[in-house]
């Protein structure tokens, strides 16, 4: 059925180029869109006979004077996919109009056409979004996914990897400005699903490929790459699990990525890079969870200039080489042996054997933010990188 706001479209676009009246009538025969104001709600007695007859209707004066609300002209019935929605009418003298109407009528469709498509378009986005919610949802079941991606016409058995996108730099366009990078993602590749799931963060979920997620991200959004921070998911899961889908897994897993912000100008941070760190601190805070983490807040406590964390975090860069850790701390071997005794007398796990360092590896990955270290054998105070808010 035609509203209002379409009819007016149409009355305004089509009266440009003519110079006479247009009005433009629903189903019922009521004009809903008119160059004349005080014409709108009324009932169009020739408009009517043109749609219930599915031919054209000319008025002339004369037969103007006997129909209700009608005045000299042409009316031809409106055709969209081959149903009658209505009319269009142009007031005139019949024989000064010649094929103005047909043309009229043809143009006023054309106008119909354009807006149905891009309403169907944009209910096809509205959808593929529902959809890309929906399997990062671990509530939502497999069969609705299903049957939604089914209608799109979306392959789901596709692998996905996801990637959480926001603007480096919010400002109060971020939303319009993830819009058309979503716009872009769709075009360049019709596998890729997106939604806002934030005013400011767009989840993004990308076929799997040899070249990683966040990179095809960049690839199809070109220049506009440039402003933005992705956050991208795991790949893979647990096979152990199998109740929920990895997509789920990925979107949970780039979720983490975003909320472990490190002070870094790094515009991409991948699960993958520092796959243990985010999983630890995925996990649910229970005591268990604290107490292995208890030897880090310990030594964090009684580590006022980050020192021994830091030769902590060496070490655990360095897969625990004693040799590979002094030289890129650059002390002496004696020193480093000094720090580490240090590091197990107050936190009471020993660095130097396997479970005290996964225990402060765990402590090390739960805390919340980094700080700066001060490295005291470098005259200038040398900064190095932070290690976690204090307990």
């Amino acid at each position: 059925m035609l509203d209002e706001e379409l009819a007016q479209r149409i009355v305004e676009q089509t009266m440009q180029r003519l110079g006479h009246n247009v009005n433009v009538m629903d189903q019922r025969g009521v004009i809903v869109g008119s160059g004349e104001a005080d014409r709108l709600g009324t009932v169009h007695e020739a408009a009517l006979l043109a749609i219930t007859s599915r031919r054209t209707v000319v008025v002339d004066r004369a037969a103007a004077e006997r129909l209700e609300g009608v005045r000299p002209g042409v009316n031809e019935p409106l055709v969209h996919r081959g149903q009658v929605v209505g009319a269009i009418g142009v007031s005139g003298d019949p024989d000064l109009l010649g094929e103005v109407s047909a043309l009229l009528a043809m143009t006023a469709e054309l106008i119909l056409e354009q807006v149905r498509a891009i309403d169907d378009e944009q209910s096809r986005r509205r959808q593929r979004e529902a959809l890309a919610r929906a399997l990062v949802d671990p509530v939502v079941g497999d069969a609705d996914c299903a049957v939604l991606g089914e209608r799109l016409g979306v392959d789901l058995d596709v692998p996905r990897v996801a990637v959480l996108v926001e603007v480096a730099e919010p400002r109060a366009d971020q939303g319009e400005r993830l819009r058309q990078v979503h716009r872009s993602l769709e075009r360049g590749d019709p596998r890729v699903l997106a939604a806002l799931v934030d005013p400011g963060l767009l989840l993004v979920l990308v076929p799997s490929g040899p070249s990683g997620a966040a990179e095809r991200v960049l690839a199809l959004t070109g220049r506009a790459g440039a402003a933005l921070v992705l956050h991208e998911g795991t790949a893979a899961v647990a096979a152990a699990d199998e109740s929920w889908r990895p997509v789920v897994r990925s979107a949970q897993s780039a979720h983490d990525v975003r909320e472990r912000r490190p002070v870094s100008t790094q515009r991409v941070r991948r699960h993958r890079d520092d796959e243990t760190a985010y999983l630890l601190a995925g996990l649910e805070d229970d005591w268990r969870l604290r107490a292995l983490a208890a030897p880090w807040r310990a030594l964090q406590a009684r580590d006022p200039h980050d020192v021994l964390c830091h030769t902590v975090v060496t070490l655990l860069e360095h897969g625990g080489d004693l040799l590979a850790t002094a030289g890129a701390l650059r002390v002496h071997r004696n020193t480093l042996r000094y720090r580490l005794d240090r590091v197990a007398s107050l936190s009471g796990a020993d660095p130097r054997d396997p479970e005290g360092l996964f225990r402060l590896r765990v402590g090390l990955a739960r805390s919340e933010a980094r700080a700066e270290v001060v490295q005291p054998h470098d005259d200038q105070q040398h900064i190095g990188r932070g290690h976690g808010a204090r307990a």
